[in-house]
C-alpha cells in the first residue's frame, strides 16, 4: 500500500500533502508574477470579488473592485464597508480546507497569536501579505470571519481577474450587491434568523426589544449601493492620505 511505502521512506502522508499543496501554491503565485510582468505599461490587475455571508438565505453579498496589490488588512477595511459592519469585532482570513493545512491571517497586534495558532493552524500577519499572493487564479476562494462570538462567516471568490489604466482603475469599489447587513451582537445566523421571525410578529413578546436592537427601520431587503461604494472608496482616500503624511 502506498502508506506502507510513505512509512518505509519516513514520510508523513499528512504533511507530504501539505507539501505539494504548497508546490502547488508557489507555482500558481509565480505564474501570476509572470502574468503581471507581461502587462502593458500603465496597467495592472483589478480582482473583481464576491462576498458572500455564508449561509444566509435570503443571500446576503457584495461585489467589489480592488487592486491585485491590495494587503489583507485593507481588504478587511473592504469588507467591513462593503457589508456595512461596524468593525467593533475581531477578524481573520483563513485559506486551506483541514486544520493540517489551514492558514490564518489577521492583526497579530490585536490578538493572542500563540492561542489563534493553537485553535486554528499557521497564523501570519495580514499586514504584509498581498491579496494577489492568496488567490492566484479565477475561481479561488477564502474565508473571512468577523466577530469571534457571532461568528460571521464570509465566503470571498475572485471571481474575474481585469486589467486596467492605472488612472482609470479608481478602486477599491463596490458595484453591486444584495440585502442588509445583520445587525451587530445579535447572536450570529442563528440570532438574526430569530430577530428576523420576532420583527415579522409586532405581537410577539419580544418584539419591541429586538426592535430597538437592530432598528425600528431595519429592512432585510434594503441595499444602498451609493452608500456602499462611498464608504468602500474611503478605504482608498485614508491610504492616500497615509501615504502622503
Amino acid at each position: 500500500m502506498l502508506s506502507d511505502v510513505f512509512a518505509h521512506l519516513g514520510l508523513n502522508p499528512q504533511e507530504l500533502d501539505k507539501q505539494i499543496e504548497h508546490w502547488i501554491h508557489l507555482s500558481r503565485q509565480s505564474a501570476r508574477l509572470e502574468q503581471q510582468a507581461a502587462l502593458p505599461r500603465g496597467h495592472r490587475e483589478v480582482f473583481q470579488l464576491k462576498i458572500e455571508l455564508e449561509k444566509a438565505k435570503p443571500p446576503i453579498w457584495r461585489r467589489v473592485l480592488v487592486s491585485s496589490e491590495m494587503v489583507l488588512r485593507e481588504l478587511h477595511l473592504v469588507v467591513q464597508r462593503a457589508m456595512g459592519w461596524d468593525n467593533s469585532h475581531c477578524y481573520n482570513f483563513a485559506v486551506g480546507s483541514t486544520w493540517e493545512d489551514r492558514r490564518c491571517y489577521g492583526n497579530v497586534e490585536l490578538m493572542n497569536v500563540d492561542l489563534i495558532q493553537q485553535a486554528m493552524g499557521e497564523f501570519v500577519d495580514d499586514g504584509c501579505v498581498r491579496l494577489d499572493h492568496i488567490l492566484t487564479e479565477e475561481k479561488a476562494r477564502m474565508c473571512y470571519v468577523y466577530d469571534f462570538g457571532d461568528s460571521w462567516q464570509h465566503r470571498i471568490t475572485l471571481e474575474k481577474i481585469l486589467v486596467q489604466p492605472v488612472k482609470q482603475a479608481g478602486v477599491p469599489r463596490c458595484i453591486a450587491g444584495r440585502r442588509a447587513c445583520p445587525p451587530e451582537d445579535v447572536g450570529g445566523l442563528p440570532g438574526y434568523v430569530y430577530a428576523l421571525d420576532v420583527l415579522a410578529d409586532p405581537s410577539h413578546p419580544r418584539y419591541a426589544e429586538l426592535s430597538a436592537w437592530c432598528g425600528d427601520l431595519f429592512d432585510l431587503a434594503h441595499f444602498d449601493l451609493a452608500a456602499a461604494d462611498a464608504a468602500v472608496q474611503s478605504v482608498r482616500r485614508a491610504r492616500s492620505r497615509h501615504l502622503h503624511a
